[in-house]
């Protein structure tokens, strides 16, 4: 029997030398696709909800009601029998086909299943976004789908240690099969990328053809279809930014009415802390955006803010004035400037150089003008007064009402952060699997898969922001009113 089934198993492999020898060439007639390989089709339509199914029964009436007792029937049949695929001898092994293969579709299966629930959770947040007015338990649910998301990636990016425990000849047993297929035409990571708002521009070059071109044409239609649906996460978050009433650079006060003039001291002071008032945080109670446009119909463009920018451009120039004292000091070291030697001179140029860059963000920060000029390079892809509120949440995180918006904003650096590193990953263990070689769907493989890492990025803005943050010492005081307008009432 041993020679026999040693027979048996030449046999095979001589059949699957055969397969391999075949060119990609003569695929090409149906080449085979990456949803087909997973069976995708399938799996991504296998969740059926029963919280969904009940509901239509009710409003569908009994057809539908034996129709979702029949699915759950159905379901409980379970026609799959897990010994079916185990090995009974080597001959029969040597059928089934190379053994790591399984491996690797259940570990892009299991990706494509995290995705769809992924897109599932940023659908959601996408519609609460989607409206003129966030609420303050708005925010809350949104934040709850976004730290979701971000678990889900941290569980994708450790899921390649199991995949590692294949060989790279392990690989090679099987990855000649799978030509032109590939991760690329993964349908749902294109419309994650999409959703989030990945522009086509901070793409990485793909063969000199659009990244759809390389989806089938169906697939182009429904990724297509979805880019009109609805805004993406990115475009919703910089809205909600700009509509918040953050606070404002200082303007003149309208002079006083006479009425107001003889007010009382008690009056007198109240309208001069409503000058330095800011209005309500992201989502904070009551409509924030309401109260601002009362206080713009009244021509009293000032009420609702605390001239915060006149404090931060002061606070910013006594920061880079100690650091540029800091840097002369340590060059000279109780020297005078002429006793620095050529090398030291030009060291302590270079330094000065730096610092004198970093004070040009500042001013880019400040200066409607060069942020704009900045936005028009492709520098910052927030708008102006977006990227000013988000770093005034970002600087007095610490208040209560600011606190929620902040995480928020923490959520989305983690979720771009984490499909980095998932493709840092995915770029590493494509090189340690297969060098420098072409990649199944004709990429340059490792290289394509490393620029893309660096390149896919959403969210820069807010890991930018670290630029324009300042020690909390040096942050303006908040008046006693402000604080108390940013906490919650039971602090009063």
């Amino acid at each position: 029997s041993d020679g026999i089934d040693g027979f048996m198993i030449d046999g095979v492999q001589e059949e699957l030398s055969k397969r391999r020898r075949k060119s990609i060439a003569e695929r090409q007639g149906s080449p085979l696709y990456y949803h087909a390989y997973l069976g995708l089709d399938k799996i991504l339509t296998a969740q059926t909800l029963m919280s969904a199914a009940k509901l239509d029964v009710q409003q569908a009436g009994e057809g539908a009601a034996q129709e979702a007792r029949r699915a759950i029937d159905q379901a409980g049949a379970c026609p799959y029998d897990p010994t079916a695929s185990l090995a009974q001898s080597e001959s029969h092994k040597a059928a089934l086909g190379a053994h790591d293969e399984h491996l690797f579709i259940i570990i892009h299966q299991t990706y494509e299943l995290w995705f769809k629930q992924i897109l599932w959770e940023l659908a959601d947040a996408q519609r609460l976004f989607d409206q003129d007015y966030v609420p303050e338990r708005t925010v809350s649910t949104i934040i709850s789908r976004l730290t979701r998301v971000v678990e889900i990636f941290r569980l994708l990016v450790d899921q390649f240690t199991i995949l590692e425990t294949m060989s790279p000849l392990g690989f090679l047993d099987f990855r000649d099969f799978l030509f032109p297929a590939s991760g690329f035409q993964s349908l749902q990571f294109r419309t994650l990328e999409q959703t989030l708002g990945l522009q086509d521009t901070d793409r990485a070059s793909y063969g000199q053809r659009s990244f759809c071109s390389y989806l089938s044409q169906q697939h182009q239609g429904m990724l297509k279809s979805h880019e009109t649906t609805r805004p993406s996460l990115h475009d919703l978050v910089m809205r909600w930014l700009e509509r918040t009433p953050f606070l404002s650079a200082e303007t003149p006060s309208p002079s006083p009415s006479p009425s107001l003039a003889a007010s009382d001291e008690s009056a007198e002071e109240e309208q001069e802390e409503r000058k330095t008032s800011p209005a309500p945080a992201p989502g904070a109670g009551g409509c924030p955006h309401a109260k601002a446009a009362q206080a713009q119909s009244r021509g009293d463009h000032t009420s609702q803010f605390f001239s915060f920018w006149r404090h931060y451009e002061d606070s910013v120039a006594r920061m880079m004035d100690k650091d540029k004292r800091f840097i002369v000091a340590d060059a000279l070291a109780g020297r005078a400037e002429e006793e620095l030697s050529t090398e030291e001179k030009e060291r302590l140029d270079k330094q000065l150089k730096e610092m004198q860059g970093r004070a040009e963000h500042f001013e880019t920060l400040m200066d409607p003008e060069k942020f704009a000029a900045a936005r028009e390079r492709g520098d910052v892809r927030f708008s102006h007064k977006a990227m000013q509120a988000a770093l005034i949440v970002t600087l007095y995180q610490d208040e209560p009402i600011l606190n929620q918006a902040h995480r928020l904003l923490r959520a989305l650096v983690d979720i771009d952060e984490l499909m980095t590193m998932w493709r840092q990953r995915h770029s590493l263990m494509a090189h340690r699997m297969l060098g420098v070689k072409m990649g199944t769907g004709g990429s340059s493989g490792f290289h394509y898969l490393t620029h893309a890492a660096a390149k896919h990025r959403v969210f820069k803005d807010l890991f930018n922001l670290s630029t324009f943050l300042i020690p909390r010492h040096e942050l303006p005081p908040l008046p006693d009113r402000i604080r108390r307008h940013l906490s919650f009432a039971a602090e009063h």
